[in-house]
């Protein structure tokens, strides 16, 4: 099951994980929180750190990806969601994903 959906290339997108771990939502405001969207060769072209401070008290960490973010050409890539707590690292999300072009005549409000 997909998680992440689409991505639009030039396009901004903004959305929220939330993480639950031991049965409860943990306080992930001193953690971190980061995106990858890696090409097939394992290259990020994408490498997006999680607002964790706005609702990182209740364990959700927000991603807000500009078009400048998301300026990386249309295609297959890997997403993967990692949680650094600490020590230790989480792998939150690790799925296949598509960036595709943004349709015609949809905006892609400026970064």
């Amino acid at each position: 099951m997909a998680l992440l959906g689409k991505f639009y290339e030039d396009a901004s997108k903004v959305f929220n994980i939330t993480i639950t771990y031991g049965g409860t939502n943990p306080d992930i405001t001193t953690d971190t929180v980061t995106l990858y969207i890696c090409n097939s060769a394992g290259t990020a072209s994408v490498e997006e750190e999680a607002d964790v401070s706005t609702s990182g008290a209740s364990g959700i960490a927000i991603f807000s990806l500009t078009p400048s973010d998301m300026n990386i050409t249309p295609g297959d890539y890997t997403a993967t969601i990692k949680w650094a707590t600490g020590d230790d690292v989480h792998v939150l999300v690790h799925e296949n994903v598509t960036v595709v072009d943004l349709p015609s005549g949809a905006y892609a409000a400026p970064s």
